[in-house]
């Protein structure tokens, strides 16, 4: 026989979410206290990460994206740089010839 479905609001999966990383508890143990699936509580805490709103002083959705943004300028910059040290040590060993 199959069981039904449960379903929990919004506002329970948020404060067991905030349970979990306040009081640095493991999933596991921490969803046989709320009487929810591993698998389950594991997922909210996942999507709460994802959306940035981790208690825990994670970054938000917006500066990963800086972040990224800027590791991307970062390479591109090195690469610059890499080029033009290789065009003047060309120009150097033409100018001595």
């Amino acid at each position: 026989m199959a069981g039904t479905k449960r379903v929990f609001s919004a506002e329970f999966r948020e404060k067991a979410v905030a349970y979990v990383v306040e009081q640095n508890k493991s999933i596991a143990a921490a969803a046989r206290e709320l009487g929810v699936g591993e698998s389950t509580l594991g997922s909210w805490i996942s999507a709460a990460r994802r959306a940035g709103c981790d208690a825990s002083g994670a970054l938000t959705r917006e500066e990963r994206e800086e972040i990224r943004q800027l590791k991307a300028t970062n390479r591109e910059l090195q690469m610059r740089v890499e080029l033009l040290k290789k065009a003047a040590a060309f120009f150097a060993t033409e100018s001595v010839n």
